[in-house]
């Protein structure tokens, strides 16, 4: 039998756990929704666009990261924003920021 409208609205979407070599441990990343993904987008675009050479890069990895970095409890652990999060070694950051791409669907899934 299909799902109804309210089995669909009222679900508890996945978090995945992904091992940072940086960090030496594991972090969770929460799904997203639509809405949240495009208002990503459009943060994007105000930050110059996704071409490296002429965008904020710092702020859009960070901005991502924020969106998508859980505790055990479902909450973010930085908000929009967080000046903290431009502080952090920047391999670091490079690859939570990839993790975090790969799970909102805004880059192409490796191929295998």
């Amino acid at each position: 039998m299909s799902l109804t409208r309210a089995e669909i609205d009222g679900r508890a979407w996945p978090r995945r756990e992904v091992s940072i070599d940086a960090l030496g441990g594991s972090v969770t990343l929460r799904t997203i929704s639509l809405a949240e993904r495009f208002g990503y987008l459009r943060y994007v675009q105000a930050h110059g666009g996704a071409d490296p050479a002429t965008c904020d890069l710092p702020a859009i990895q960070a901005q991502l990261v924020a969106l998508l970095v859980v505790d055990d409890g479902g909450r973010r652990l930085w908000a929009d924003d967080d000046p903290a999060l431009q502080q952090l070694p920047a391999a670091l950051m490079d690859e939570l920021f990839v993790a975090c791409q790969e799970w909102a669907g805004l880059s192409p899934a490796p191929k295998a």
